[in-house]
């Protein structure tokens, strides 16, 4: 007999709230680890090209990069990375150099801390990422973290982002949700959107 879900995958991972994650995710439990070994793939090396930006004078590509890790770190409930690459963008547009060089070292510290632990459960993750079927999960991944950002600054592009994170998830997986935040945005509550997209995340589990 197949197993659970619950019985299928862990119920922590260090550096992640796996209950918050998954309620996120309307209780897609597939989905969730699906998305954090897209995570992996996507972040791994992120630090080193981060640092790599700072060195060579170039703020706003590494600002890119650190609010990229940060938006998928908040939708996946990874707290400790999401706080760290935060103030991470605060020292990059700050000038002081030292609280620039103490940020950067803590986000690398949190971004390790997590691709470690991702790497621990390898295979389960291999076996939700056939599970969860032919939703692009890394691009997804993008679409919401996007999304996010575009909502709370009331920008219109919101709704092709919207649109775009719809097409790169299977049909199985779009739900409620995003007919919601669809139908908030359409009435101008971007606030209101943006909070129902951090809520539960993908927007369309």
């Amino acid at each position: 007999q197949e197993k659970s879900d619950k019985e299928s995958y862990p119920e922590s991972i260090p550096g992640f709230d796996v209950s918050e994650g998954v309620y996120r995710l309307g209780g897609n439990r597939k989905l969730y680890f699906s998305l954090i070994s897209s995570f992996y793939d996507m972040c791994s090396g992120a630090d080193t090209a981060v640092r790599a930006a700072l060195e060579s004078g170039d703020r706003a590509g590494a600002t890119m990069k650190v609010h990229t890790i940060k938006g998928i770190a908040g939708n996946l409930s990874a707290r400790a990375l999401y706080t760290s690459a935060e103030h991470l963008q605060i020292a990059i547009s700050g000038e002081s150099d030292e609280a620039l060089g103490a940020a950067l070292t803590a986000f690398e510290k949190a971004l390790a801390a997590v691709l470690s632990a991702i790497d621990g459960i390898r295979p389960v993750l291999s076996r939700s990422r056939s599970a969860a079927g032919t939703s692009d999960t890394p691009g997804a991944l993008a679409a919401c973290g996007k999304l996010e950002a575009l909502l709370l600054q009331n920008d219109i592009d919101a709704f092709t982002a919207l649109d775009e994170l719809k097409s790169r998830l299977g049909a199985d997986e779009c739900g409620d949700m995003a007919e919601e935040i669809g139908r908030l945005m359409d009435s101008c509550a971007f606030d209101r959107a943006a909070g129902r997209s951090k809520k539960r995340a993908i927007a369309s589990a």
